[in-house]
């Protein structure tokens, strides 16, 4: 069974970018040990989706506290899984024993959301979030408040969307080495205040040896 990831290198990014190769590369042995396909796709699979024009149009105008190419890149990413359907887990998601799980039609979430999850739509579902993107402008309420300003996200969009099938709770963030329970742990950039990277940091957990 296929499991997707979205990553474009940014030149903002460029002092992060090999540490973030090597992750990748983690992250396809993690999800290939317990029985998955992974799969990297980029911007140009996102530019097969006929919407992905209007998305681009509707999102590029949204504020943003973040770099903005990057926030734009994170509404896109989602375009071919419309064009896909299935299983999406960010390259910061490493599988720690989460095997492969045919949901179908149904929407899931190895969390109890949909934002910092890994996540299964059909492509019908993805669809419907895309849907979501295109109507957004700048006085839609699901935003925040960062720096005095509005700030968009597609974070806050999936947060938004109740309409889940099945939440397996198996996803832990990335705190410390309590986490070593879980079969999915997400290590998000912004946690790691330790001056380690996340290459460093995936490979201080035990279990990551076995995949390695």
């Amino acid at each position: 069974m296929n499991v997707y990831s979205f990553y474009e290198p940014l030149d903002e990014f460029s002092k992060i970018h090999q540490d973030q190769k090597t992750l990748i590369e983690i992250w396809k042995k993690s999800w290939r040990y317990y029985g998955w396909n992974p799969i990297i796709y980029g911007i140009n699979e996102c530019k097969l989706s006929e919407d992905y024009q209007s998305v681009y149009d509707a999102c590029k105008k949204l504020p943003t506290v973040n770099i903005k190419k990057y926030e734009l890149y994170c509404f896109l990413r989602w375009l071919y899984m419309g064009e896909v359907g299935g299983w999406y887990a960010d390259t910061d998601m490493i599988n720690y024993g989460f095997t492969p799980m045919e949901c179908r039609e149904k929407t899931a979430t190895t969390s109890v959301a949909l934002h910092c999850a890994s996540i299964h739509c059909s492509k019908n579902g993805y669809k419907k979030i895309i849907n979501e993107f295109k109507k957004l402008n700048e006085n839609d309420p699901r935003h925040a408040m960062a720096k005095n300003k509005k700030h968009f996200s597609d974070m806050l969009i999936l947060e938004s969307i109740r309409d889940i099938d099945i939440k397996l709770d198996i996803q832990k963030e990335y705190v410390n080495k309590i986490c070593r329970y879980a079969k999915v742990v997400h290590y998000p950039l912004g946690v790691l205040s330790n001056g380690k990277t996340r290459t460093e940091t995936v490979l201080e957990d035990e279990r990551t040896k076995i995949f390695i």
